[in-house]
């Protein structure tokens, strides 16, 4: 078939398009950048002769998949960020940040969930870009060298796709030992083939085992996948929250919440996920499940309770000055207030004890103490603390001190000239 140049035009533009519409991470780096497609994963068995899973182990002319460019050293508990390559989002999807301790991971290896964002990842509604995308790694993840893998379902790709891709990592500030990790749940996989499993078109995925750390962002067109073989990830009988499936019947210990008359509990989201609403700009509608070990003692001396139960659903309630919690189906649970803060008649306040927070708004922004100090505004406060050596604080923005004098040089010559 002989196609006329405006028919060409078209073609080379549709093509064009397919591919900007891809991602792939860009930080943290991943392993073997240069060779990192923006390609999904093959629609294949995971072990098989044509499956690249985990991480596109399989490169374009043999590639080595596992070259460490450049090692992310992550802090656990500390706010990170993490950006893409491509343009275009899908429409959004779902998307899942796991790890495994193995560095050059294979079909066999582990993945364990750290983070869940159900609809709206990575999407910008601005521009059908990206966002920059917020995160931590808990403090289930043992110290030293492991693997971060980024995995998502678009939701408007056109056809059955799962993307992955890793990143070499070394932890500090995690756990000793593999306790807290083994509960965490296992990365979900999906259209690996879609044959067996497969996510449903138009859709955001619904992912059937989330996890400990889950955020719901976009609750259109919320759809489970399909498959004889997504049997075994489908949550026991009775098991659902607001937004359907809470548990894996993969792991019930870590996840499972038994249903009552008043429906659930939820997802235990960790705090950045605040600042994480305020980057995206959306309202973000956020459920829990409590870790397997709570840090509520059985007792507690007054004024706290051991009292879960709560009326008015959203509802900020207090537990004492250091805890608080928000009513959820008739249940709150329990986490510690941000440092600098308290808890008092239903609100997060200034600690009167801690003379370095203030009041702020609006939440998520950067403020400034001076030059010399800065913070971010999480619900209404701000705990300051020191800038980074060779940087200053200046109109809401982190500076290097160098650009910050050579800005002011070109202004004192501007208004040296300007004299007559």
């Amino acid at each position: 078939m002989i196609l006329l140049p405006t028919q060409k035009l078209l073609l080379l533009a549709q093509l064009s398009l397919l591919v900007e519409s891809h991602l792939k991470l860009n930080n943290p780096v991943p392993y073997s950048k240069s060779t990192l497609q923006l390609d999904p994963l093959k629609n294949a068995l995971p072990g098989s002769e044509q499956s690249d899973f985990p991480c596109q182990s399989k490169r374009i002319g043999g590639a080595d998949p596992w070259i460490v460019d450049q090692e992310n050293e992550l802090v656990a508990g500390e706010p990170q960020t993490m950006t893409f390559d491509g343009s275009a989002s899908h429409g959004g999807g779902s998307c899942q940040l796991s790890v495994t301790l193995d560095r050059q991971p294979t079909a066999e290896s582990t993945f364990k969930t750290i983070a869940s964002w159900i609809g709206g990842c990575p999407i910008d509604d601005a521009s059908g870009g990206t966002h920059p995308w917020n995160y931590t790694i808990p403090s289930e993840v043992p110290n030293g060298k492991a693997t971060l893998a980024w995995s998502w379902v678009s939701k408007l790709s056109g056809q059955p796709e799962f993307y992955m891709n890793c990143a070499p990592i070394t932890v500090s500030g995690g756990a000793d030992d593999m306790t807290e990790f083994d509960q965490l749940e296992d990365l979900f996989r999906v259209n690996l083939p879609s044959s067996e499993c497969g996510s449903q078109l138009s859709s955001n995925l619904e992912i059937p085992n989330p996890g400990r750390y889950v955020t719901t962002i976009d609750r259109q067109a919320l759809a489970l996948p399909t498959g004889s073989g997504c049997a075994v990830m489908r949550p026991p009988a009775g098991t659902q929250s607001s937004t359907g499936v809470v548990s894996s019947s993969q792991n019930p210990t870590s996840s499972t919440v038994q249903a009552s008359s008043t429906s659930t509990s939820t997802f235990k989201t960790p705090a950045v996920n605040t600042t994480t609403a305020a980057a995206v700009g959306t309202s973000l509608s956020t459920t829990y499940i409590p870790p397997t070990s709570s840090s509520v003692p059985s007792t507690l001396p007054a004024p706290y309770s051991n009292i879960t139960s709560c009326i008015t659903n959203g509802a900020l309630t207090c537990n004492g000055p250091t805890q608080f919690g928000l009513c959820n189906f008739g249940k709150v649970i329990w986490q510690p207030v941000a440092p600098g803060t308290a808890c008092e008649n239903g609100q997060i306040v200034a600690d009167n004890d801690d003379g370095d927070s203030t009041t702020c708004s609006p939440d998520g922004s950067l403020i400034c103490n001076g030059s010399n100090a800065f913070g971010i505004c999480n619900f209404g406060h701000v705990v300051f603390q020191p800038v980074a050596p060779g940087t200053t604080c200046q109109d809401g923005q982190i500076l290097r001190k160098r650009h910050l004098g050579m800005h002011r040089r070109r202004k004192l010559g501007h208004g040296h000239h300007g004299r007559v």
